[in-house]
This record gives structure tokens, sequence and C-alpha cells, in this order.
């Protein structure tokens, strides 16, 4: 019953992106380090943010490199460590200003994350690190809807839908290049040390592999890749045979003639509750009225004082019979 309800809250997702494809972004960004669990109020040093377009494939970038060149800051040859160590927060704020204005711009469009729920990951800790940085001197927009494309595979395809890490071992096994993306690790690392060309780089691939899997689902044409040990198992999960049931030409002709029938029968019950006490009433009743006049005249005849009942004559009718004696 679990694993039915969670199937069908990830076909809903995969409804509302295919609905609102026209008016919907993938994101993703990068931090300088992991989040703590033990306070989760605590955002790291975000080192970039990618968004993507579902239909243009057109990606915005928002980082540290980008706020730095608009603003034809340090050298001409591009800001070094140095620069980004000495305007890290300064920097950091741009960016981000900059990326809450193209929320605030596009606040009715579908974001599609990955790993994006909760107060730690997604929108929630972007803004919660925005307002570490500003405090109170700007005001955070609300925030779009969010949808977690990692949670929408999950409850359609189970838990092992794909072995760590799931971004690119799915897309792999899809047949999509994920070379360029790098591990949490080395992205973070690399963030730590104010590489912000490759964590660009990585975080656009990120994206890049995301639109690329959404299509792939959105044409019912995704193939998990369970874990090793499962794969067997994981083809007959109950997820994946509800969505082979819906999918099956013989099931959508059997719900074809349910619903078919289901109208006929309500069609026909109202049909019959108006012609009984609608139409049929009436007419009915129209019945009974007309024919009432000929029943009383009967009556009458019938029951008139000058013949007795039941001795009324008969014009035309022969006498009785008299015997004649001879």
């Amino acid at each position: 019953m679990v694993r039915g309800f969670r199937h069908q809250e990830g076909t809903k997702n995969v409804d509302e992106i295919r609905r609102r494809v026209h008016t919907a972004y993938v994101f993703h960004y990068a931090t300088s380090k992991f989040p703590d669990e033990k306070d989760p109020n605590v955002v790291p040093r975000i080192s970039a943010v990618c968004v993507r377009s579902l239909v243009r494939g057109s990606t915005v970038v928002f980082s540290p490199l980008r706020a730095s060149l608009s603003k034809r800051r340090g050298p001409k040859a591009g800001p070094g460590k140095t620069y980004f160590r000495r305007h890290e927060k300064e920097l950091e704020r741009a960016f981000l200003m900059d990326f809450f204005k193209f929320l605030s711009e596009n606040k009715d469009c579908l974001f599609v994350g990955w790993r994006c729920e909760g107060n730690m990951f997604g929108l929630e800790a972007l803004r919660t690190r925005c307002v570490e940085l500003y405090h109170d001197e700007i005001s955070i927009p609300e925030l779009p809807r969010v949808i977690d494309l990692a949670r929408t595979f999950e409850h359609l395809y189970g838990e092992g839908f794909a072995p760590k890490p799931r971004l690119t071992s799915l897309a792999t096994a899809n047949g999509f290049d994920a070379s360029e993306v790098l591990q949490g690790v080395m992205e973070a690392n690399l963030a730590g040390e104010y590489e912000y060309g490759q964590v660009e780089r990585s975080v656009q691939a990120e994206t890049s592999l995301m639109e690329s899997l959404i299509h792939r689902q959105l044409d019912g044409q995704l193939k998990p890749c369970p874990i090793n040990g499962r794969g067997f198992l994981a083809k007959f999960s109950p997820s994946l045979l509800i969505d082979r049931a819906e999918k099956c030409w013989a099931v959508r002709g059997l719900k074809l003639v349910r619903d078919v029938g289901m109208t006929i029968a309500f069609v026909g019950a109202i049909f019959f509750a108006i012609w009984n006490y609608g139409i049929g009433g009436a007419a009915k009743r129209w019945f009974e009225g007309a024919t009432k006049p000929l029943e009383s005249a009967e009556a009458k005849v019938v029951g008139s004082p000058s013949t007795p009942a039941g001795m009324g004559t008969v014009v035309g009718a022969p006498g009785p019979k008299t015997k004649t004696a001879h």
C-alpha cells in the first residue's frame, strides 16, 4: 500500500513536469563543503548555482567567477585565488542576489533539483545562506514550486534504482556521458581552493544530465540500473510492475471499457430518473387525466336511476325466446 502511494506521488510529479515543461528549469549548486547535519541552520559557502531550461536548453550560471567578471574586477586576464580569497563574501553576496532576482522574475515557474528537500539542501539552503550573508538588508522572495528528481525516481523505481552516485550511474546506464561531473568531495575541495572554473563545468554537466534524464522519463524510455545483487528482484518490484501494467495495451483497453461502461450507466440512470419523475410522470398524469372523463361517463350510463344496474337495454339485441303453444 505504501509502495503504491509512493508510485502515485512519483507519477504525479512526472505529470506536473510534463504539463509545465515549457516553464520548467533544472537547477543544481555546489558548496565549499558538505552541510553539517548537527547544525542544519549553517549552510556552507556557495560556490556556484546553475539553472537550465528544460525546453530551450539555455543555461544561466551564478558564481563568484561570473560576479567578478560582470563587475570588471581583478586583472584583465581574470581574477586569481588571492582576489577570490580577499573578496569571498562580497562576491558570494553579489551572485546570490542575482540568483534570487532571477527567482523573483520566474516565481511562477517550476524548478527541478536533485536531493533538494529539507532546510539543508535546495532553494531553502540557498535562502538560508543569503539571509546569513545579508541579515535583514534584503527581502527574499517566496520560493517557487520545487520537485526533487531523485526522490521522484525512488518513488517510481524503488530506492535501489541506481548505485551511488545515483545521478551519474543512472545517466551512464542510459547512454549519457557523465565524465565532466565531479563527485561531491572533489567538487567541494576545488571550491575550497577557489577553482571556480572547474566547479562551474561540473555543475553545468549535472544540470545537463538531469535535463536528459527528465526527457527520457517523459518519453517513457528511462531505464533504471538496479544495485548489483538486487537486479533480478528489482525487475519485479511493485512500482515497476504497476508502471508496466499501466502502459500495457490490454490494461488500457480494460480501463477504457470500464470508463465507457460507467459513463453509459451514469447517463442511463439520469435518463431513467428524468423519465420516471419528469417526462414519464407528466405523461402518466396526462393519460390519467384524459381517461378519467370517459370512465365517469361509463359510470353514469351503467349506474342510471331509470335503468337498474345490470338491466340496461341494448338497441338491436334479440329478445328472450318464448315457446308457442300449438
